[in-house]
Formats: C-alpha cells, sequence, structure tokens
C-alpha cells in the first residue's frame, strides 16, 4: 500500500467507523498526545490490527502535544509500547510559529 494520510485530529468513538472504512485503500498514520486515545483504540474492533501513532510533542509553542519532559509523555510511551492496538510509528512536532 503506497497511500497514506496522517490524521491530525484527535481520535473520537464517532470517527473511528471512518477511519476503518478509509484503512481499508490506505495507510492512516493517527497522531496522539494522551493516553484515553490509546484506551479508545483498544476498545474499539477497530485495532485487530495495530494502528501506526505518531506520537505529537508540544516543543514549547503549547499549542498542541504532549511537553517533552513530561510525566505525561513517559507514561504515553510506555502505554502505548505495551498496547496490542497501536504501533509507535515515530514522534511529530509541529513549530506553530512558522506559518
Amino acid at each position: 500500500m503506497s497511500t497514506q494520510c496522517l490524521y491530525g485530529l484527535p481520535v473520537y468513538p464517532s470517527v473511528l467507523p471512518r477511519l476503518v472504512e478509509l484503512r481499508k485503500s490506505l495507510r492512516i498514520l493517527l497522531m496522539v498526545d494522551n493516553e484515553q486515545q490509546i484506551a479508545l483504540l483498544e476498545q474499539s474492533d477497530s485495532s485487530k490490527q495495530p494502528w501506526d501513532i505518531f506520537v505529537k510533542l508540544d516543543v514549547g509553542s503549547h499549542r498542541a502535544g504532549v511537553g517533552t519532559n513530561s510525566q505525561a509523555l513517559h507514561s504515553l510511551v510506555e502505554r502505548a509500547e505495551k498496547s496490542s492496538a497501536v504501533s509507535i510509528y515515530g514522534f511529530y512536532c509541529h513549530a506553530g510559529h512558522s506559518y
């Protein structure tokens, strides 16, 4: 599968059916910035095949993401590594002032 989409919005229960449908024809990569998003994916039937995720980092702009020196980041990565619903693809940061 060569076509892929980085889904940069929060993962909610109402969006999962559409993402599952899109996943049939293209690779979907999710951005995750809290453990509740992983819990949602674990509870969903959509996780029979792990979702590739980027852990979204806040690199100082405080717009979005989890702080790079935070306990929340450590806990999120630990949760993701233990989960069969997700696979960490990478880390994502955005310089919000770059527009």
